[in-house]
């Protein structure tokens, strides 16, 4: 993750278009969700095996739908951009 942080800030300072640059930062804000979707499907699928109460899993399929609604609108952001070049 720091890799990906690092490779940003310089493509950032790079980067004289602000579309370009914002743009980039929500592509990295498209990793991060995937990422934290990806970490609350294992969590789940844990809370389920330890047989924890359905309150935690509940919260985290709630956490897990709240990152997922997040990715949805920023890929739609990115299709609308994209669509209006």
């Amino acid at each position: 993750m720091e890799g990906l942080l690092a490779e940003k800030d310089e493509f950032v300072a790079e980067v004289a278009d602000d579309d370009l640059r914002d743009l980039d930062a929500i592509s990295i804000g498209m990793i991060n969700e995937r990422l934290e979707i990806t970490l609350l499907d294992r969590l789940i699928l844990l809370a389920r095996e330890l047989d924890l109460p359905d309150e935690v899993v509940q919260q985290f399929a709630e956490n897990r739908d709240e990152a997922q609604a997040a990715l949805d609108h920023m890929q739609s952001f990115v299709a609308e951009t994209r669509s209006a070049d």
